[in-house]
């Protein structure tokens, strides 16, 4: 598969390339991925709205799709520690 849709390729792709002008960039899983905030800025493409959002609540490096972020939510709600919320102007 070849896309620019990054969000798209998280969900599915289980190992990605990240190619800019036909030079491999790197390639690594979703989670690898996640971590390089380098290399999106260098091909200036943003990183999937589930990272972004994930990092605004400090969870785990390695959410980086819908399934691990509802299992992040799940683990600190079974912690004991409160649901994130987002208030207005976030």
């Amino acid at each position: 598969m070849i896309s620019h849709e990054i969000p798209l390729v998280f969900q599915i792709a289980d190992e990605i390339i990240v190619l800019n002008d036909g030079v491999k960039l790197m390639q690594g899983s979703r989670q690898d991925l996640a971590a390089c905030d380098a290399l999106f800025a260098r091909i200036n493409i943003n990183l999937p709205p589930v990272v972004r959002l994930a990092r605004h609540f400090g969870f785990t490096a390695g959410c980086c799709d819908v399934p691990s972020f509802i299992q992040e939510v799940e683990t600190r709600l079974a912690a004991g520690q409160p649901a994130p919320v987002m208030t207005g102007g976030q």
